[in-house]
């Protein structure tokens, strides 16, 4: 039987793992959204920050505007829904025959 001290002790040390795991798989995500938010000259410099000095949204203004982001995000949200449409007809009706 645990006592409440070992008990303790091991939901912490589960906490800590878990918290290193979440650290650990966000990281890509915060610098990107960082890195879409800083000047090119500070993108491409020796210092790493994680927070931009300069923040712009002057990539995405580029993004929606200079170049044909809308239209290829357009036809890969039809294609996406096109397929989710399929599968789950298709699955209804495989799940339909396998549960008679």
């Amino acid at each position: 039987m645990k006592t409440k001290k070992s008990q303790f002790l091991q939901d912490v040390l589960v906490v800590a793992a878990v918290v290193l795991i979440l650290i650990i798989l966000l990281f890509p995500f915060v610098w990107m959204v960082s890195s879409s938010l800083k000047p090119k000259t500070e993108i491409f410099s020796k210092n790493l920050e994680i927070i931009p000095r300069n923040a712009t949204l002057a990539n995405y203004k580029k993004l929606f505007f200079t170049t044909d982001f809308p239209f290829f995000f357009l036809n890969s949200f039809i294609v996406v829904s096109a397929s989710v449409l399929f599968t789950v007809v298709i699955s209804a009706l495989a799940a339909y025959s396998l549960s008679r």
